[in-house]
């Protein structure tokens, strides 16, 4: 499953290009950074919006926190009976912070094959 996770380290972690610590450094992560990635199993997330890996934690230290659920798309969530016809079943996101609205942003990049955008329900809550 896609979380969503936060950068909780003190320090900018590194984005590398596999997961693994010896592997090409792509870019840093700032502290308080919001991304969206799924867990590979061994102590790493492949990160969804973007080409590369972020450790989860370092030298015994969680630097990332996971989100409490599975990031859940306002498009899949089911519509009540009732609505308009002609509304589009999307809810709206709830404002969160410039970072969280940016990889909001940033997972509405990618058009479905009608044009339009998928937008978080909420803000996921760490």
């Amino acid at each position: 499953a896609v979380f969503v996770w936060q950068v909780v380290a003190a320090e900018p972690l590194v984005v590398r290009s596999r997961s693994v610590s010896s592997s090409v450094a792509l870019r840093e992560k700032q502290p308080g950074s919001i991304v969206r990635g799924w867990e590979t199993g061994t102590g790493w997330i492949g990160l969804v919006d973007e080409p590369g890996y972020l450790e989860i934690e370092v030298d015994g230290q969680h630097v990332l926190k996971k989100a409490e659920a599975p990031l859940v798309l306002a498009s899949s969530l089911p519509t009540a009976a009732g609505d308009d016809p002609g509304a589009s079943g999307t809810a709206e996101a709830t404002p969160g912070t410039a970072d969280e609205l940016e990889a909001a942003a940033g997972a509405g990049a990618d058009a479905n094959e009608k044009g339009e955008t998928e937008t978080p329900a909420a803000p996921p809550e760490f």
